[in-house]
Parts: structure tokens; C-alpha cells; sequence
């Protein structure tokens, strides 16, 4: 929608310009009062060289190059004839836009640039002349000279109107297209999404980090660097008729070979409930079912007949310096939801300075069929909130007539690092960090090989001696 308004705007800016045109047509059937055409009578004999016709401020100089030159034919009606080798020169005021030949002939025009050898000469875009040479070449069949006489009726020129305003510049029509995020694999490499634009200015690239991705600033081509996210951006500086522009694209890079690190195994949860009847609580569990957090909407007297949701939300979960993330957790019912467990059991998930936003969790609920209590895991990808500080949340509602429990446990988020790079390290004895081996496995005490070093939220892939 984007690139069909920017070319409909683009359109406008040039009907602008065509409005600021004059068209003037050179009538060669016509005759004055005296019987001639442009001064001249019609007849057998050729004009003289180098003479001139005007037509308002177009004038038109006609040559015979060597050649018999021209003439305006009584062929009823009467027609201007130009011979071989004869030339016309068309000469405006400002800015030559097209002419166009009507008549016979017309491929007896020497080739020139924008004549499309039909009749009709356009001028190149960024094209300022105001004179152009028709040229009546010699043609040849075989070896002898074939002449082939231009015949015209009628001659249009358009030319730029004297001190017509410039059309204000319009939208240089930079695009990547509609999809501007991309992901890619540092092991596969990445090919830049094409740009598009209406502007004829240079276009200069440039990545906003290089330490994950380079680009060429003329062409655009990308090189893999690290691991994280980059802003790809294309800029055009403004021209006489486009404004200066700018389109750009993340770019995400990845590695599948990199382990997922732990960063969270259960917390502690802040329980917000309304009615005050403990709706969430911790439990340490029994011989029949394991510790874990409890939402209940039973046991609660009159509170079953009442509407009220209640909430646990973890601490907040730091994925800065992380570019992919999971959740997994745990969690089982009683049965008591009626079947209706994915309207009263909820997740959400909150960005640092956003709002909770809901995570599709239906299709793995337990089966709320009064059953055993067996607990089943759920799985979420945190992908889309890698980089971010988030926050996550439970939510169970009672609307009266449901009286479910849901059981939530193991709640684990594990990551992706972003590797600052490799180092040959040493590990001290107090050094307050977490290791994990390729596999992300934590690692007590690393040695001998490679490990993912995570301290003070950033992760560095070390070699231990």
C-alpha cells in the first residue's frame, strides 16, 4: 500500500510538470490568404537553404546538407516534403519535452536519441536542450542509395513553459518491501532484501552494528560478523524533483549450533487477589501430588459465586543480552474448569515499558476431565521478546460456576547468548559467573575446553586450558 501510494504520489509530481507545458503545432495544410504556407508557395520547387518557419515562439531551420533539401508540395492538400540528406533543426524557448511527426516516411529519420523511429521524439529524464536536428538519412538497398521522402502533414512540438515553477519535490520511494525483519543463520549467511525507489539520487547503506553485521555502503550486500540484532538502513540525499529518503530492516542473527543457558528454575511469585482468599498460593506438596503453584477458585464459601481473576507474576526476567528464548513449566488440573479451562486459565507476557499481552497456551492444557492430576508440559517461544526485560503472569478466573484448580510448577526460561566473542581465560576461584558447556549444560568448574562464560548478564564463549 505504502509503494502503490508513493508512485501515485510520484505521478502527480509529473502531471505537474506536463501542466506546466506548451504544445505548439506546425499546420503545413493550411494556407494564408495569399496561397502560401509559412511564407512559402506550394509547389515543385525546393526552399531555399538554411530557411526559416515559425510557429509562436518554435522556429523551425531547414537545410539540404548537400542534398535537394525541402518543399511544400501542392498534393492537395498541400504537404512538406524533405529530401534526402535534408535536415529540420526545431528550436524552443526552454526545454524541449517531445515533437511528434504526422505524415508518411517517418523511419526516414536518422536515428537520434529518443526518437522512437514511429514519429515521435520524447526527451530522456534530467534531458535540458531546446534545439533537436531531424536528419532525413540516406538509406541504401544493396548497394545503391534508396531515398525515402518524410512526408509530413503536421509537426506538434512541446516544450517546458518559460519560468514555469519547479513541482515540489516528492517522496524518494525507498522500500524494502513489506516484510522488514529478517533472521538469518551466521553459519548460512544472508542476502539483503532488494530496494526499491523512485528517486534517481546514489544510495548510500549503512548498519547501525557492525559487531553483528557490515554492509557494503554502495550495494547493500551483507556480512555476518555476530551474533544479535542489526538496523539495516538506505538513505538518498534530496535532488531537485525527490526528497531525500530512507528505508530499513532488521536483521537478526543466530547461531542453531549455540546451547540454550538456564536463566530461571521456579521463583518467587507476587500474588495479587482481589477477594483475599488466597486464590494463588505456594504448596509444598503431598504424598499424592507434587510442591507447586496453586490457583483454586475452591474451597472459598460464597466466593464461587462471585466474578473475580487473580494473578502471579514471576520477577522480572532480564533476556538483554539474549537473542532467542524459551519458557517450559509444568502444570495439571483437577478437572473442576467443566471443560472450559482456556477461558478461566491464562499466561501473559510483558515487555519492559509495554503492556501483558496474551501467549497461545490452549492446546497444551492438561485434559480437564477430572483426572489424576498428572502434570503435562507446556512450552512457549520467547523469541519475539529476545533483547528485552520482561515479565511473566498466571492468571485464573472464576466466574461462578467453575470450581478448577490449576497446578504450575518447573517453571524454567532458558536463552540464547549472545557471544561477545572467544578469549583464552583463566577461571578465578571467587569469579561470580555461570558456565555452561556447548551442550548448556551448567558447569561447576570449568576446564579443558570450551565453555559459555554468563556474568553480569553477558555471555562470552571462553577457552579454559
Amino acid at each position: 500500500m505504502k509503494k502503490l501510494l508513493l508512485t501515485l504520489l510520484t505521478l502527480l509530481a509529473w502531471a505537474g510538470v506536463h501542466a506546466a507545458e506548451v504544445s505548439v503545432t506546425f499546420d503545413f495544410s493550411k494556407t494564408d490568404a495569399n496561397g502560401k504556407v509559412y511564407g512559402f508557395i506550394p509547389s515543385t520547387n525546393y526552399i531555399d537553404d538554411n530557411a526559416t518557419i515559425s510557429e509562436g515562439e518554435v522556429s523551425i531551420l531547414i537545410k539540404k546538407n548537400g542534398g535537394n533539401g525541402a518543399r511544400f508540395y501542392n498534393s492537395n492538400p498541400v504537404t512538406f516534403r524533405l529530401n534526402n540528406k535534408g535536415s529540420i533543426t526545431i528550436t524552443a524557448p526552454s526545454t524541449l519535452k517531445k515533437v511528434v511527426l504526422d505524415g508518411s516516411g517517418l523511419n526516414a529519420i536518422k536515428t537520434a536519441n529518443g526518437y522512437d523511429g514511429n514519429g515521435t521524439w520524447t526527451a530522456a529524464q534530467g534531458q535540458d536542450i531546446t534545439s533537436l536536428t531531424l536528419t532525413n538519412s540516406e538509406k541504401t538497398t544493396g548497394n545503391k542509395p534508396s531515398n525515402i521522402t518524410l512526408i509530413l502533414n503536421k509537426l506538434t512540438v512541446t516544450y517546458e513553459a518559460p519560468g514555469a515553477p519547479a513541482p515540489d519535490p516528492v517522496d524518494a520511494g525507498l522500500s524494502f518491501g513489506d516484510v522488514t525483519e529478517f533472521t538469518c543463520d551466521i553459519n548460512e549467511g544472508f542476502t539483503a532484501p532488494e530496494l526499491t525507489k523512485d528517486t534517481t539520487a546514489p544510495v548510500s547503506y549503512s548498519s547501525s552494528n557492525t559487531a553483528v553485521a557490515s554492509v557494503d555502503p554502495t550495494t547493500g550486500a551483507i556480512t555476518l560478523y555476530g551474533l544479535g540484532t542489526t538496523t539495516i538502513t538506505a538513505t538518498t540525499e534530496a535532488t531537485e524533483g525527490f526528497l531525500a529518503g530512507s528505508a530499513s530492516y532488521t536483521l537478526k542473527v543466530t547461531d542453531k549450533n549455540m546451547p540454550y543457558v538456564g536463566l530461571i528454575t521456579d521463583c518467587d511469585w507476587t500474588l495479587h487477589d482481589p477477594t483475599g482468599n488466597n486464590i494463588w498460593m505456594w504448596s509444598n506438596g503431598t504424598s499424592l501430588t507434587e510442591a507447586a503453584l496453586i490457583g483454586s477458585c475452591i474451597d472459598f464459601g460464597t466466593l464461587n459465586a462471585l466474578e473475580t481473576t487473580a494473578t502471579a507474576t514471576s520477577p522480572v526476567i532480564d533476556l538483554t543480552n539474549y537473542w532467542d528464548a524459551d519458557l517450559t513449566f509444568r502444570h495439571s488440573t483437577d478437572g473442576g474448569f467443566n471443560g472450559n479451562m482456556a477461558q478461566f486459565a491464562k499466561l501473559y507476557v510483558k515487555p519492559e515499558g509495554g503492556e501483558f499481552e496474551p501467549v497461545a497456551i490452549h492446546d497444551q492444557l492438561p485434559a480437564d476431565d477430572g483426572g489424576s492430576k498428572n502434570f503435562v508440559t507446556a512450552s512457549v517461544s520467547l523469541s519475539k521478546y529476545a533483547g528485552k526485560k520482561i515479565e511473566a503472569r498466571f492468571e485464573i478466573s472464576n466466574q461462578g460456576d467453575n470450581a478448577g484448580e490449576w497446578r504450575i510448577n518447573r517453571f524454567i526460561v532458558k536463552a540464547k547468548p549472545i557471544v561477545a566473542g572467544t578469549v583464552e581465560a583463566e577461571i578465578p576461584s571467587d569469579a561470580p559467573a555461570t558456565y555452561y558447556n556447548l551442550q548448556g549444560q551448567p558447569v561447576a568448574a570449568p576446564s579443558h575446553g570450551y565453555f559459555i562464560m554468563v556474568q553480569a548478564n553477558k555471555a562470552t564463549k571462553i577457552y579454559v586450558k
